[in-house]
């Protein structure tokens, strides 16, 4: 039996609902679906800190409390730290652990190589409100 599909100018309603649903996530700047979004600007909790050497091309991890800080990260910052190696990222309140990562191929993910630089684990604790400052050392 052929089933129909509505189409609205040549696209399909569930394509242009998916497309929709990205353009608006992407707008609103989420990072992983989880809540977490990247800011220039404090809000009321989170972490805010900088990364120094090299400060430039650093991606932040955050991970849930008693995770694995190699595995899998509740957030990814989505872009890498700034010029000045500033970062910011709005966190609900609870514990979480914080790495600093710079692979030599620039990318976001993927198994740490020769060559890849990172900071060492430190655990925070984010509260109702106000923001954990930060300072990860990279090596």
């Amino acid at each position: 039996m052929k089933r129909s599909v509505r189409r609205r100018n040549g696209w399909t309603m569930p394509a242009l609902s998916a497309i929709i649903f990205l353009a608006l996530a992407l707008a609103v700047g989420c990072t992983s679906g989880r809540g977490a979004v990247k800011t220039d600007r404090p809000s009321a909790g989170g972490v805010s800190g900088t990364v120094y050497a090299p400060v430039e091309g650093v991606y932040i991890y955050v991970y849930k409390k008693g995770a694995d800080p190699y595995g899998p990260a509740y957030v990814i910052l989505p872009s890498p730290t700034r010029e000045d190696g500033s970062f910011s990222v709005a966190l609900p309140p609870g514990e979480y652990t914080v790495v600093a990562r710079r692979r030599a191929n620039l990318e976001n993910s993927g198994p740490l190589s020769e060559g890849d630089l990172r900071s060492a684990p430190v655990i925070i604790r984010v509260g109702e409100d106000g923001r954990v400052p930060l300072t990860l050392l990279m090596n």
